[in-house]
Order: structure tokens, then sequence, then C-alpha cells
């Protein structure tokens, strides 16, 4: 089935939901990548050594250690740095973007339960896991939301992470 098959299917709408998703993910994967893993947009790296997050976080650590890889590669292939950089931002966000518009389409159709549709109000975005040392943080840095219910969700796509959506049945 394609998208010209399914008459509720408002395909302008679905692409103004991708370019703004598109926007907003490119915008927080390049957050995360200076914020959280110290590279920076020329493509260099801050010293792990003054990145809390690489000091404390095991996970964080091993992504940095593989996002130094990749720019090894890159830059010893003969890519600028800078163009390394602009490239792996454009695929994560091309890949999350695809991911959520799929989600969409698959709510669309009836497939899986709304996860987007309700936005704020969403079964996606309550319920997000964010802990209680997590929205504290992102309380005091104004970066949570309280949804119409009074209980916590983020703003952000990438920091936080989402639950298993069931399929309908």
């Amino acid at each position: 089935m394609t998208m010209t098959d399914t008459p509720d299917v408002n395909k302008s709408a679905l692409h103004d939901l991708s370019l703004t998703a598109r926007k907003t993910l490119t915008t927080d994967v390049q957050d995360l990548l200076e914020g959280v893993y110290g590279l920076s947009d020329k493509g260099v790296f801050t010293p792990a050594e003054k990145i809390p997050a690489i000091q404390d976080e095991p996970e964080v650590a091993e992504t940095r250690r593989l996002l130094e890889q990749l720019f090894a590669d890159e830059t010893s292939s003969g890519m600028p740095a800078p163009e390394a950089y602009r490239r792996l931002v454009k695929e994560v966000s091309f890949t999350w973007t695809n991911r959520l518009v799929a989600l969409r389409m698959m709510e669309v159709r009836g497939l899986i339960r709304k996860s987007l549709e309700g936005q704020v109000d969403s079964n996606g975005f309550l319920r997000w896991s964010v802990s209680p040392e997590q929205a504290a943080i992102k309380r005091d840095m104004g970066d949570l939301t309280l949804n119409s219910r009074g209980e916590t969700g983020h703003t952000g796509f990438l920091s936080s992470r989402f639950v298993v959506i069931s399929p309908v049945r």
C-alpha cells in the first residue's frame, strides 16, 4: 500500500511534519554533539576531561570514542572535519525524521496506538522516561514541561528514552 492508496493521509501535513521534525532534530543533534560529546561544528573535540558527562557516564565515554574514531576515519580519507560534522548531523537527523514519519504513518493507518498525533498529550510524549533526577535538572534548565494532566514530558527528541509502543489489537 502506498501513500496514494490511503485517502486519509494528509500529504501536506505529513510533509510539514517532516520538515519541522528535520529542523528540530538537526538543532537537537548539534546541541547533543556539542553539549554532551564535546564536538563542535568545526569537527573539533573539546578535551574529554573537560566534559563532565564523559567522566561520569561510561556509555557517553564509549560514544565519544566511537565519534573520535569516525572522525579519524573520515579525515584520513580526505574529508575535512567540518564536512564530516555536517554529514553526521544530516544522517542522524534524517534517520530520526524518517522514524518519526514512519510512526505517524502507522498511526494514521491504525497500525499502532496514537503516539505523536496528540502532541504533548499523546502517549509517546507522556510515557517518555524521565527520572526524578533528570526532571530536577531539566526543570532547573527550563527544559521540562508539564502536559495538561500535570505530568512531566520533555521538549527535546533525542535526550529522553522512548517506551515501547504496542500495536493496536
